[in-house]
């Protein structure tokens, strides 16, 4: 019996993902593929692995791959013949594939001998199939993978796949698609590029622990992606706590937040649990965050730091297990830069981004957002509306993005009721609410010369910000002459978060707006990918490299980037 695999060859760099096939169940099967021309890792489905795993004569089993160390402790040391197995935990594609090429660079072309069975978890490895290419030499492989019928049977493929892959990259295909996301399609709606990504991105922060800032313009459903978040994670049993922090007055703010003990005050008449303690072993969730003044700023770090509150009027620290996300619509990291946000906290939050677009950036959302809006404002699964009325909702820009959408379908339920509507009707309510109706857009090549500007300066700012990120992970190693061990573990985990920042960025090569930037910051993600490597194995060289190499490279490629900025703010 034969099973979809994916090769990898060492090299410089190594090739792969390749396309092939690998005979599981019978020994003299195995023994019998064509020896590769250099050494090779073969990915396959982790449910695969059982039938290897029976191959005693020829498998070493190696058993689960510690997401702390990398796959040298695991594919290295077997004994001569043997082929090492072992069982991956890959969170994402990128994650994946840095793993693998960083092993055999270091393995060499020279070790034909060694082959390797690593197993991916298998919405990753239907993900990779999709984007993998046939192998040019034949290799491993006579013919595609069949079903029992003899018809050659492919795994099914991501939804969107054509859609999502554009000419500037696939971020989905980077990060490794998630088929958990299809159940979210009726909660973040959308078919775009842009809704898919955001899905596979709750996805990705449900399965992880880190704190999660999320970014977007008002009414783009960033309160719907925290709640989705918690409801697909581990906490999703346990309280869920929405924190508006713009609508607590300043003075209520400690007591809101910590709650306090009987007497603790003229009016504490009994103890009362703050929001922090309210949420333990949850998600609290702070939205608006920007609007938090700076004293209370610091005060919200020292819980991240601690893992503690004090409640006015206690002795004692009540001792937390909360998982924080975040959430605004202002620029955070310009409000950094101004000194209106403290930089210490705001890199707490952004364990990861997730940034929510506004409905202007995938209008063809309208139409389903619409119907999907329609339906519950009349209460009729079943209703629709007309084609003329959508194409006209198409073609409004929305500044207030799916709320101001809601609010215009609500206005025209409750003027019209359930009368057929036409176009005139919808002009009608944006009359009525003040609004002007949708207008005919600016010629296309003017729109999109202007939009593609504001879309490059938007990359590049996001660019400045990764790179300040990183340079805030590396600090306090560096700053160090032996750093302890557990800092430098914090660096190797919190790069991971940077690393796949930077290869999302350089997924999208034309946003760069220069050839220059582009090569500098994709020169800059194959050191940082370097570093993780030898954070694995070599510590003390990793701290040494970030400080010889990496840091000045990030002080360069920051001059770039700023200079570009200013370049491109001088055209617009």
């Amino acid at each position: 019996m034969n099973t979809r695999a994916l090769k990898y060859l060492a090299g410089l760099p190594p090739e792969g993902p390749f396309r092939c096939t690998l005979p599981r169940g019978r020994t003299q099967d195995l023994e019998k593929v064509s020896k590769a021309p250099s050494a090779a890792i073969y990915l396959v489905d982790n449910a695969d692995l059982a039938g290897f795993r029976t191959m005693i004569d020829l498998v070493v089993d190696r058993g689960m791959k510690n997401v702390h160390k990398g796959l040298k402790a695991y594919l290295t040391g077997s004994p001569a013949g043997k082929i090492p197995l072992v069982e991956g935990v890959y969170r994402s594609a990128g994650q994946l594939q840095r793993s693998v090429c960083d092993f055999l660079k270091r393995t060499g072309s020279g070790s034909m001998q060694l082959r390797a069975i690593v197993g991916v978890p298998p919405d990753l490895f239907d993900s990779l199939w999709t984007m993998a290419k046939t192998d040019p030499t034949g290799g491993d492989t006579a013919a595609p993978a069949t079903g029992a019928a003899g018809v050659a049977t492919q795994p099914p493929a991501a939804p969107e796949t054509e859609s999502v892959t554009a000419g500037d990259g696939s971020l989905i295909q980077l990060i490794g698609y998630h088929a958990e996301a299809r159940g979210l399609e009726s909660k973040f709606v959308g078919q775009s590029v842009e809704a898919e990504l955001v899905r596979q991105l709750i996805v990705q922060a449900a399965r992880a622990e880190c704190a999660v800032l999320i970014v977007g313009d008002t009414g783009t459903g960033k309160n719907i992606v925290a709640q989705e978040i918690h409801s697909l994670s581990r906490r999703g049993r346990n309280r869920f706590v929405p924190v508006n922090c713009g609508a607590i007055p300043l003075n209520l703010l400690e007591s809101e937040f910590f709650g306090y003990k009987k007497g603790a005050f003229t009016d504490a008449q009994a103890d009362r649990i703050g929001l922090w303690e309210a949420a333990n072993h949850g998600t609290i969730f702070l939205d608006e965050v920007a609007e938090l003044p700076l004293p209370h700023q610091a005060k919200i770090l020292r819980v991240l730091d601690d893992k503690a509150i004090l409640p006015l009027g206690a002795r004692e620290p009540v001792q937390l297990d909360v998982r924080v996300l975040a959430a605004t619509n202002r620029d955070l990291f310009s409000m950094v830069q101004r000194g209106e946000f403290r930089e210490d906290l705001y890199y707490r939050l952004r364990g990861m981004l997730i940034r929510t677009p506004a409905l202007r950036r995938h209008l063809d959302d309208v139409p389903r957002l619409a119907q999907h809006f329609w339906q519950r404002v009349t209460r009729n699964p079943s209703s629709t509306l007309p084609d003329d009325i959508l194409n006209e909702l198409r073609s409004y820009a929305w500044p207030g993005n799916a709320r101001e959408l809601r609010m215009v379908l609500s206005s025209l339920h409750a003027m019209f009721g359930d009368r057929p509507l036409t176009t005139q009707h919808l002009r009608a309510i944006f009359k009525l609410d003040g609004q002007q109706e949708a207008k005919e857009p600016p010629p296309a090549d003017e729109r999109e010369f202007s939009l593609h500007r504001a879309e490059c300066l938007r990359h590049l700012r996001r660019t400045q910000e990764v790179l300040q990120a990183v340079r805030v992970v590396l600090q306090p190693v560096i700053a160090q002459r032996n750093p302890p061990a557990d800092a430098v573990e914090r660096l190797r985990t919190d790069m991971l978060l940077r690393s796949n920042e930077v290869d999302m960025l350089c997924a999208r090569p034309l946003l760069f707006h220069s050839e220059v930037v582009f090569n500098t910051i994709h020169g800059l993600k194959g050191k940082v990918a370097y570093l993780l490597g030898v954070l694995a194995d070599d510590a003390a060289r990793a701290v040494q490299y970030a400080r010889a190499v990496l840091r000045p490279e990030l002080e360069q490629a920051g001059s770039i980037v700023f200079k570009e900025v200013e370049r491109l703010l001088e055209k617009m």
